[in-house]
C-alpha cells in the first residue's frame, strides 16, 4: 500500500495519512497484531511527520509497549524519550501545529511520559550510585 501511495504522490498527499493509520488501526486494534500495528504506525510517522495526528500515532505506538502488548521496557523507555524529543513545544512538529486545541492535547501527555523519564532515570541512577546520570535531565 505505501509503496503504491509513493508512486502516486497525489493520494498519498490527498489519501496517504488516513489510509496509513487505518491500516494501523486495524492490524493493532482489530486485530491484535500489535507488531504490524506498530509497523504501520511508524510508516505514518515516517511519511506525515509534521502531521497533526503524529503525536497521537506515536502515543498509540508508546501505549502498545507501555501496556506490555509488546513486552520491552528498553523500547517503551525508547518511545518515551522519541515522544518528548518529537513533540516538545522546541520541535518542528510544534512549530507547524499551531492549533491550540491540539497543543492542549498534547501538553498533558508530554509532561506525564518525562516525569515518567525522569522519575526512571534517577531511580535507575540512585540503584547504580551513578551522579552523572541524574545530572542529564537538568536539561528538562
Amino acid at each position: 500500500m505505501v509503496n503504491w501511495l509513493k508512486k502516486h504522490p497525489e493520494r498519498l498527499e490527498n489519501y496517504g495519512p488516513d489510509a496509513v493509520k487505518q491500516i494501523g488501526e486495524i492490524y493493532a486494534v482489530e486485530r491484535g497484531q500489535y507488531p504490524e500495528g506498530v509497523d504501520a504506525y511508524e510508516k505514518f510517522i515516517e511519511l506525515f511527520p509534521l502531521e497533526p495526528r503524529s503525536a497521537a500515532i506515536q502515543i498509540a505506538v508508546l501505549t502498545i509497549f507501555l501496556d506490555g502488548l509488546i513486552y520491552d521496557t528498553d523500547r517503551a523507555h525508547a518511545e518515551m524519550v522519541e515522544f518528548y524529543d518529537t513533540y516538545n513545544p522546541d520541535s518542528e512538529w510544534w512549530t507547524n501545529n499551531e492549533d491550540p486545541q491540539l497543543r492542549r492535547q498534547t501538553i498533558p501527555l508530554l509532561e506525564l511520559h518525562l516525569n515518567t523519564l525522569v522519575d526512571d532515570k534517577l531511580y535507575f541512577a540512585w540503584e547504580e550510585g551513578d551522579t552523572a546520570q541524574w545530572l542529564h535531565f537538568e536539561n528538562y
